[in-house]
């Protein structure tokens, strides 16, 4: 207690009360009666306590000595407020001694960071123990008061410094790119892609390339989760309504179903009629909708189909992409029809004017140019590295390049270390910044100063977040607010889809729709019903949406994958959802695939989904539709149907490579070689610059045999020439390598060395790709090379996806069995291959690994059958082959020896007996066939003895169809027919 007192006379402590001692009228009468600074630590303040802060604590942080007295705090009432109180005490430059007044007391209630600190415990109750406190003079008083408003004013100087610092949105250089871009939008012509990586600066040079008094402009939309087809021709249509052509609209307003080829033509000739000439429409989110190996469509539905028809047409309406790649076409003369503008980063010498435009402090210009071999001139990161500049105390630009990881990057678009930054400074927010973030984050579109208020957003806050470059203004005179993609994806999606926050806004957002239509601004009204649409069916209001001129079905659709997809699924709710909307959109092609894989989570009869499957390829046809219906069929293991699902899509959209190549892909699994080739031919002749076709055709002419393997060599060439850094086209290369091994012994080292080389190249393009690490594992095995990391790229192969399924891989199964053959793990790898067999019955390598299995526990018999079973499973052109007869060999050599032994110990001469079918035995021998008897004699002896080394298992691969995708199932594994059997391996051997 006497500390206490001490501390109270000097004006250095501070006094926190628990909530349920502060609720006492006794208590309240005690504390009224002294000066002293109490705080509450639960509750509500009751006077003369008040609100836990960094002012209230200042007397007892902010000097040498301080002393914080907690009275009777409950870890159930007071659990918050007391990590909170760690939070400040963390922060504080001088630490303080804590007092613990009440009759019993655990420590272990408070957290972590105040158990470390030293601590009394005076066994009091609150109203004894407040009563007991002197009454302080007045110098402590003064003293304490005076360390409150040091520390109030320090923070309103800091807020209103922040509020000085606020950025000029000003575009820096790009006075080239702003030329050609401004020249670009000046004429007809395909759409405009404004090309190059996150946070270049794509979107500011559009802003300033259309900050001109005379651009007409459309309402950006944002293609996403809830935007989609629906939102793109609601928006085109009112537009085009406005500007006089209404072909659209009374297509989308009629009461008979269009087709999706119907509607495609419809928009298309929306923008390029002359009604929309010279109008800018500014489209987000093209890169949701690519594939970023190659840069095609990844699906083939109706949003995709009209995009790739307006990518290659020459438009009146100028339709512009942002985006970090720009979509590639490979049929003849289409490259030449795109509109690409690549955006570069800044030069050297434009960094000094992007660092004063931050208010960065001044330092010697020879610094810029390690900043700029740092950032590659990259104005995200430039800019980051000026923010942290700024808020240093003492800044030291010196230092921050002696940080060897400090912002540095291999080339421009390497954004880890950029990612890993913004994590870090914004792991450092919170309370009403961290919010004001998390609100700014959720619209998907641009904010005016109306918006961000409504979102709860001041005129300080935005200049606080401007300043710490966590809210981004466009330049020019109509500012607009947005959060960048690189901050948004480091924060939290629970915090920043409030359901609450959803409904708010997204009654905002309606409210003000109806204001603008009513002023006659019907495009831009739409605009923002959509959003608020969106927010209102997220937030699980669908009630108060708004109606809307056409059928707007995006958002539901996403919900209704939601329903389905997550983990406690509610089925019903998503059926209702379905049957509500199906009367109003009888050809949304999207709906009714939704609706097809909502029978299969309701466990329909696969007739009445096949069905559903051929009612929407009759009202609704895409190709995505019988990508879809193949995948599905895949995931049940028929792979017939799925082939003939695609054979239907073949013939429905006999212009579409990219069914082929999936059904090339379909026939290469089943062995039907020709047909593979004759599919991949028509896919060829479609799109003559596509490299996957050609990395297809070199990996059938792999498969035919050694005397194509040269063909096949070129056939991957040609892909990797159009392809360089396709990681596919990489493993391919590397597993003919692996197949000239098992042929060539004396190079089989260097080979096997090449093939690791491009498999390790080929997983740095793309590390969770799993042929490349089952591959890669498998090479590493043959070579005895690293064995740990085989293992653990076996590991991240069959590891379950985050959010997603992922099956069972039968190559990584085999692989995996392999490991624990060397390990003696018997158990677990028979179990193992098992598995493999029951996915892929006809997976030969799975069978030599069962034999190499047996072999190493000694049971040389049942190895023998295994590895005749391989034999009999793998094509005769397959070089595997060869070593599964060496093997057969070898062992064949082994039971011999093995029962002239076993008879030489009896004392008994092996006498051979000629029996029935023409096996060959001997008493206490195995029965072995001529056939196999020939073979092992025939087998030369070096293969032979070389044979227990090089027989290795070789990976199942995966069917080599174009990816799927991210919504569909990869192909599942099926029983493929077995080639027929040689005439010798009729009759299993038996033991005598």
């Amino acid at each position: 207690m006497n500390r206490v007192e001490t501390a109270i006379n000097d004006g250095r402590c501070v006094i926190a009360i628990g909530a349920r001692a502060l609720a006492t009228a006794e208590v309240q009468a005690e504390m009224r009666r002294r000066p002293l600074p109490f705080v509450a630590l639960g509750g509500d303040p009751v006077n003369p306590a008040v609100k836990l802060s960094a002012e209230a604590l200042a007397p007892a942080l902010t000097q040498q000595g301080g002393m914080v007295v907690l009275v009777e705090p409950e870890a159930a009432t007071d659990g918050r407020a007391l990590g909170e109180l760690e939070k400040l005490i963390k922060g504080a430059k001088h630490k303080p001694r804590l007092t613990v007044a009440a009759r019993s007391f655990n420590p272990f209630g408070l957290p972590m960071g105040m158990r470390l600190l030293k601590f009394d415990h005076e066994k009091l109750r609150a109203v004894d123990f407040v009563a007991g406190l002197p009454v302080p003079p007045a110098e402590a008083v003064a003293v304490a008061a005076q360390a409150i408003e040091a520390v109030a004013e320090k923070k309103k100087s800091a807020k209103k410094a922040a509020g000085a610092r606020a950025p000029r949105a000003t575009v820096i250089g790009r006075e080239d790119e702003l030329a050609a871009l401004r020249g670009l939008l000046a004429e007809d012509g395909t759409p405009i892609v404004v090309q190059g990586p996150e946070g270049v600066g794509k979107r500011w040079l559009i802003e300033a390339a259309l900050d001109q008094p005379d651009t007409k402009r459309l309402p950006d939309l944002c293609l996403s989760r809830g935007v989609g087809f629906d939102a793109f021709v609601t928006v085109l249509a009112l537009a085009a309504r406005k500007a006089g052509d209404s072909s659209l609209h009374d297509l989308l307003a009629g009461k008979e179903a269009q087709t999706p080829a119907a509607l495609a033509d419809a928009v298309v000739a929306a923008c390029t009629s002359d009604a929309l000439a010279g109008q800018v429409w500014v489209i987000h989110g093209l890169d949701s909708l690519l594939d970023r190996r190659d840069s095609s469509f990844y699906r083939s539905g109706r949003l995709e189909m009209v995009l790739r028809r307006l990518m290659i047409t020459e438009l009146k309406l100028r339709l512009v992409f942002p985006a970090t790649m720009s979509p590639v076409f490979y049929r003849e003369g289409e490259a030449a029809l795109r509109r690409t503008l690549p955006v570069a980063g800044l030069k050297g010498r434009e960094l000094h004017e992007l660092f004063a435009a931050w208010h960065a402090p001044e330092f010697p210009r020879d610094r810029f140019g390690a900043i700029h071999e740092r950032v590659h001139g990259h104005p995200l990161a430039a800019r980051t590295f000026s923010v942290i500049l700024g808020a240093a105390e003492s800044p030291d630009v010196d230092a921050l390049l002696e940080r060897g990881r400090f912002l540095k990057a291999e080339s421009l678009g390497d954004l880890g270390p950029l990612k890993r930054e913004l994590k870090k400074r914004l792991s450092k927010l919170e309370g009403p910044m961290l919010d004001a973030l998390h609100a700014a984050a959720m619209p998907r579109m641009a904010l005016d100063i109306d918006a961000l208020q409504a979102l709860g957003i001041n005129r300080q806050t935005r200049l606080d977040m401007l300043a710490q470059g966590i809210l981004e203004q466009s330049p020019g005179g109509d500012r607009r607010f947005y959060v960048h993609p690189l901050v948004s994806e480091t924060l939290d999606r629970r915090k920043v889809d409030d359901f609450g926050r959803m409904e708010e806004f997204g009654n905002w957002c309606l409210q003000r729709a109806n204001e603008q239509r009513r002023g006659g601004d019907a495009v831009a009204a739409v605009a923002l019903a959509i959003e608020g649409n969106r927010l209102l069916t997220e937030a699980r209001r669908i009630r108060s949406r708004m109606p809307m001129p056409y059928p707007d079905h995006d958002a539901d659709l996403e919900n209704i994958r939601s329903l389905m997809r997550r983990r406690n699924a509610r089925l019903d709710i998503a059926r209702m959802r379905v049957n509500e909307i199906k009367k109003k959109a009888r050809t949304n092609t999207e709906l009714l695939l939704a609706e097809a894989e909502l029978m299969g989570h309701e466990k329909a009869k696969v007739e009445e989904i096949e069905a559903a499957f051929l009612a929407i390829a009759e009202a609704a046809p895409t190709a995505e539709v019988f990508h879809t219906e193949a995948s599905w069929h895949q995931t049940r293991n028929a792979r017939g149907r799925a082939v003939t699902a695609l054979e239907r899509g073949v013939a429905a959209f006999p212009e579409d490579a990219r069914l082929h190549r999936r059904l090339a892909g379909m026939y290469l699994s089943q062995n039907r070689r020709e047909e593979a080739v004759a599919a991949l031919k028509t896919a060829q002749e479609l799109e003559p610059m596509m490299p996957d076709t050609y990395g297809m055709m070199g990996e059938i002419s792999a498969e035919l045999g050694a005397e194509h393997w040269d063909q096949a060599e070129q056939y991957i060439e040609e892909a990797l020439r159009l392809a360089p850094e396709h990681p596919v086209h990489l493993s391919r290369k590397a597993r003919l390598l692996r197949l000239r091994s098992m042929v060539q012994p004396d190079e089989r080292a260097a080979l096997l060395a090449s093939a690791e080389a491009l498999l390790r190249e080929a997983l740095q393009l793309e590390k969770n790709n799993r042929r490349v690490q089952v591959l890669l594992a498998t090479v590493l095995i043959d070579s005895d090379g690293d064995l740990e990391q085989a293992r653990w790229l076996l590991q991240q192969a069959m590891k379950q996806p985050k959010g997603g399924r992922r099956r069972d891989n039968p190559a990584a199964l085999v692989q995996r069995a392999r490991l624990l053959v060397r390990d003696t793990a018997w158990d677990e790898a028979e179990r193992l291959i098992a598995r493999a067999i029951k996915l892929e019955p006809s997976l030969h390598p799975a069978f030599a690994a069962k034999g190499e299995l047996y072999r190493g526990k000694g049971e040389l018999v049942q190895a023998f059958e295994a590895y005749k079973t391989a034999r009999e499973r793998s094509p005769r052109e397959a070089p595997e082959r060869a070593l599964y007869e060496a093997a057969l060999g070898v062992i064949a050599t082994e039971i011999e020896a093995a029962a002239a032994a076993a008879a030489a110990e009896a004392g008994e001469a092996p006498a051979e007996v000629e029996a029935e079918g023409g096996v060959t035995t001997r008493p206490g021998a195995t029965v072995l066939r001529k056939g196999e008897a020939a073979l092992a004699e025939e087998a030369p002896a070096a293969e032979v003895e070389a044979a227990p080394a090089e027989v290795e298992a070789a990976p199942a691969e995966e069917p080599p169809a174009e990816a799927a995708p991210a919504e569909e199932v990869p192909a599942e594994a099926e029983a493929a027919p077995a080639e027929e059997a040689p005439a010798e391996a009729e009759a299993a051997p038996t033991e005598a």
